[in-house]
C-alpha cells in the first residue's frame, strides 16, 4: 500500500517508506519523494476533470470527518491493476491518502472496437476506458489511440458515482 500525507493546503508533506522503490519500479522518476515533497498535490495531477473529482473527494472527507474513497485503474504495460484510493481526515484539516492495490491480472489484448478513426477520444483517468460517444470501452478492447489523435482527460459517470465514504477505513498509519 502506498500513502502520502497532505497538509490543509494539499501540500505533500510526507510519503511512505516504500514510495521511492514503487516510483522506480514504475518509471516514475518525477514522482520520487525528493521531487514531490513540499509541492502542491495539484501540481502533480493532470486533467481538469480528474482534479475536480479529487477536490470533491477531499472536500467530502474533510467536511464529514470520514474517510472517503474511490476505485481506479493504474495499469502497468503487461498487467491491469485496480486500486482503492482513500482519503482519511487528520486533525488540522490534513489528509492521509492511501492507494491500496486490490487486484492485478495479465493484460491481454482482445480488440473488439476500432476507435482509431475518431478525431477525438475521451479517456477516464480512473478506469482508463475510452469513449467517442456514450459507450465506454476498456483499453484492452480498443484499437487506438494513435499519434495525432486527440485524447481528452475526464472522469466517466460510472467512476464519478463510486465516490463514497469508506465505511471500513484502513487503520491510520503514522508517517513522518
Amino acid at each position: 500500500m502506498r500513502f502520502y500525507r497532505l497538509d490543509a493546503t494539499d501540500t505533500i508533506i510526507a510519503t511512505d517508506p516504500g514510495w521511492d522503490s514503487f516510483a522506480k519500479e514504475n518509471g516514475g522518476a518525477a514522482a520520487m519523494a525528493e521531487k514531490v515533497l513540499g509541492r502542491s498535490l495539484w501540481e502533480c495531477i493532470g486533467g481538469t476533470d480528474t482534479t475536480a473529482t479529487l477536490h470533491r473527494l477531499f472536500h467530502d472527507a474533510r467536511r464529514s470527518d470520514t474517510p472517503w474513497g474511490m476505485r481506479y485503474r493504474c495499469d502497468a504495460p503487461h498487467q491491469e491493476r485496480l486500486f482503492q484510493l482513500s482519503a482519511t481526515p487528520l486533525p488540522g484539516s490534513g489528509l492521509v491518502v492511501r492507494h491500496a492495490l486490490l487486484r492485478t491480472r495479465p493484460r491481454i489484448r482482445d480488440v473488439v472496437k476500432d476507435l482509431s478513426r475518431a478525431d477525438r477520444l475521451w479517456q477516464c483517468s480512473q478506469c482508463l476506458s475510452y469513449s467517442t460517444t456514450a459507450h465506454w470501452f476498456d483499453p484492452v478492447h480498443i484499437q487506438g489511440p494513435h499519434p495525432g489523435q486527440e485524447v481528452v482527460d475526464c472522469v466517466c459517470a460510472d467512476c464519478r458515482a463510486t465516490l463514497q465514504p469508506c465505511w471500513t477505513p484502513v487503520p491510520y498509519q503514522s508517517i513522518a
